[in-house]
């Protein structure tokens, strides 16, 4: 038996025939993998297409980044042989279906990217000299090849375009480069399906941690399946869904997918509520109609749980009316960012789907949980950020938690600190967490995050932005402005600066802004890309600027979403992210040194330090965060920006009416059309006073 029946390293797809008769083997393998906290994979045929079979008789590979592929003997020499050279002959094959024969050469070519074991015994085999003697050293061009090779051999198809045929030599042209491989729990996730007998499957996972990725390596499984499943894709943001909706074809492409997709009738890709007059708009709209069950719209009464479950009593009715159990409106559904949905969602999902529900989220991002492992253990949890620096993970976590302030905003149990990625370490009443390095930065000298305290106006904060901006192009040449956002993610301070902003960069760089909140579109070129919370999340850039005018030490529910905005903000960033806090705000001013010190900490250290709370503020924490759960998550800010969409309001407009909004209906009943109606109201006594 192996040390764990799911190490996060260790992935092995053999016959059990093998693997039992040669356990001590593969356990010392996977003791080299934790140890060294390198991902081993053990295969018998590729993974990438399953029609690869071969008379292997025991044969298998070993795969293992920085190391030639390793055929292992364990059989007959013919038998070997003939499996080593069909092997290579198929993986030449993937190498010319994905355009990778111009990098990898043909296949006559290979001999140095392979070695081979010839034992008559397994167990006679010196694992720790074989390992040495197949590594790659001094060669980063061999080296470079060999990981392309094993991202085909294990599905985790890297588009060509993207990697070059040539090691990029700039920092920002390494991480963009870099070669991604599917690490151990992301494999089964795709070729080892978990839990087959419930109708559901989780994922969880930070930021970063590929999930949005596998979902659309999942849709492609799927899709691509004989029986032609009908397929449903949602998220809760509509600037998410856009941009998935636009990734998927280019995913299908790069990934050689001859059928063409059937947009709304075999593959639908929406959010999550949709709008009343449009079939297709959201998942739940379309399981309204389908079902022929009224829609309901948001107010203050209607919250998302709500109309869920309402929608789930009806379907459970109309099925007992029917008589009728085994009517679905989809075969499968994938539901990305699940943190955002109250679990009547999942239940009606689970009910309108007929074989599997994929729930995908950000084990971080469940921010009115007490206990983020308590209620459904993930099928997959996944733990190792893949996008973000681990040090700017640590700041964003810092600061999402408010760790570095004398009251926490969160705190986790060690088993949960560990299910986030982080070694957690105690002496007294102190802690210190930190993450293991990952294989994606460890041989790229990546530049830390940077914190800054400024004071808060137009031209101060706009100043900052340029310089950062002109920080980023001295420092990398290639930059584009595509690969820059800047996120307001709390407050309307947006609408009050993004003129200013705009025209001062186009003028400094003759570069356009993308203002996400009112283009809804995700990627322009020559543009920077400039939104608030609600248009930024599932997004990624190579440079982050987080721009954040207040903290609060409340644990309400609107500091609670705007402490998590700030942590999804900053994880946005693959290269380098950027944290201006307002200096002028009193509670920010009030934790600057200890905000500055555990910043410092992390950058020069690569740990989080403090203390750790009591046991009575602990017990604080965990009560206020269950006095919430049951609150609606939708927000009155949510409500405005909602309909300032809706109603065309002018930006010059939406600061004020939002602040003036926010001080009529505190502590008070209001629905979405109440809102409405002062919106207007307030609009008519902006372009008054304008006169």
């Amino acid at each position: 038996m192996l040390i764990q029946e799911r190490s996060p390293n260790f992935y092995i797809n053999i016959p059990s025939e093998i693997l039992n008769n040669n356990v001590d083997f593969f356990k010392k393998l996977e003791e080299i993998s934790n140890h060294e906290n390198t991902p081993i994979y053990i295969i018998d045929k590729p993974l990438t297409d399953r029609k690869y079979t071969y008379n292997v008789n025991g044969s298998f590979i070993i795969l293992i980044p920085k190391h030639k592929i390793i055929f292992i003997k364990n059989n007959d020499k013919l038998h070997f042989e003939n499996f080593i050279l069909d092997f290579l002959e198929d993986a030449g094959s993937l190498a010319d279906r994905y355009n990778y024969i111009e990098n990898l050469g043909r296949v006559r070519t290979w001999r140095e990217k392979y070695a081979y074991e010839e034992k008559e015994n397994i167990s006679d085999i010196n694992i720790s000299l074989l390992l040495e003697n197949t590594k790659i050293k001094d060669d980063n061009h061999l080296s470079w090849q060999c990981e392309q090779l094993l991202s085909l051999l294990l599905g985790s198809i890297n588009d060509i375009q993207r990697v070059g045929n040539s090691p990029a030599e700039t920092i920002l042209d390494k991480v963009k480069k870099k070669i991604i491989l599917f690490d151990a729990e992301q494999t089964r996730f795709i070729f080892q399906e978990s839990n087959t007998k419930s109708k559901t499957t989780r994922i969880q996972g930070l930021s970063g941690t590929g999930k949005t990725e596998l979902l659309l390596h999942k849709i492609k499984e799927l899709y691509t399946r004989s029986d032609s499943p009908k397929i449903a894709l949602s998220c809760h943001n509509k600037v998410l869904a856009d941009s998935l909706r636009d990734r998927i074809p280019e995913f299908f492409d790069f990934m050689k997918i001859d059928q063409q997709i059937k947009w709304n009738e075999k593959l639908f890709c929406f959010h999550a509520w949709g709008s009343k007059y449009e079939r297709a708009s959201g998942l739940y709209k379309y399981i309204c109609d389908f079902y022929e069950i009224p829609f309901l719209s948001y107010s203050r009464n209607n919250t998302f749980d709500k109309v869920c479950k309402i929608a789930h009593d009806h379907i459970v009715k109309k099925m007992e009316v029917l008589k009728n159990d085994n009517f679905f409106a989809f075969d499968f559904i994938l539901l990305d960012e699940s943190q955002d949905f109250p679990d009547e969602f999942f239940e009606l999902c689970k009910l309108v789907v007929k074989h599997k529900l994929y729930i995908a989220g950000d084990i971080f991002q469940s921010i009115f949980d007490n206990n983020i492992l308590s209620n459904s253990a993930p099928d997959y949890l996944l733990n190792k950020c893949y996008r973000t620096d681990p040090r700017t993970l640590m700041l964003s976590h810092s600061v999402g938690m408010g760790l570095f302030e004398k009251n926490k905003i969160r705190w986790l149990s060690e088993e949960e600190w560990n299910a986030c990625g982080y070694i957690y370490e105690q002496e007294q009443d102190n802690y210190s967490l930190h993450r293991e390095p990952l294989r994606r930065f460890e041989d790229i000298e990546s530049p830390s995050f940077e914190v800054s305290f400024i004071n808060f106006n137009k031209e101060e904060v706009t100043s900052y932005i340029i310089d950062k901006i002109d920080f980023i192009k001295t420092n990398h040449p290639t930059v584009k402005p595509e690969d820059i956002c800047i996120v307001f993610p709390i407050g309307n301070d947006i609408y009050n600066y993004v003129d200013y902003i705009q025209s001062s960069i186009k003028e400094r760089f003759d570069y356009y802004i993308n203002k996400a909140y009112e283009s809804k579109e995700s990627k322009r070129e020559n543009t920077i890309f400039v939104s608030n919370r609600n248009n930024v999340k599932g997004l990624e850039f190579a440079f982050v600027i987080c721009v954040v005018p207040y903290l609060s030490k409340s644990r309400d529910k609107t500091n609670l979403i705007d402490r998590n905005a700030i942590y999804m903000a900053l994880t946005r960033s693959y290269l380098q992210s950027f944290l201006v806090l307002n200096s002028d705000h009193s509670y920010i001013n009030e934790n600057k040194n200890n905000i500055q010190l555990g910043s410092d900490e992390i950058i020069n250290n690569g740990y989080i330090k403090g203390i750790i709370p009591t046991s009575d503020e602990i017990d604080e924490i965990h009560e206020e965060l269950n006095a919430l759960k049951s609150k609606p998550i939708i927000t009155l800010s949510d409500v405005l920006n909602k309909l300032f969409n809706e109603l065309d309001i002018s930006h010059q407009y939406r600061a004020d009416i939002g602040n003036m909004i926010q001080v009529r209906v505190k502590n008070k009943e209001w629905n979405e059309e109440t809102i409405k109606k002062l919106i207007e109201v307030e609009l008519q006594m902006q372009m008054e006073l304008q006169l």
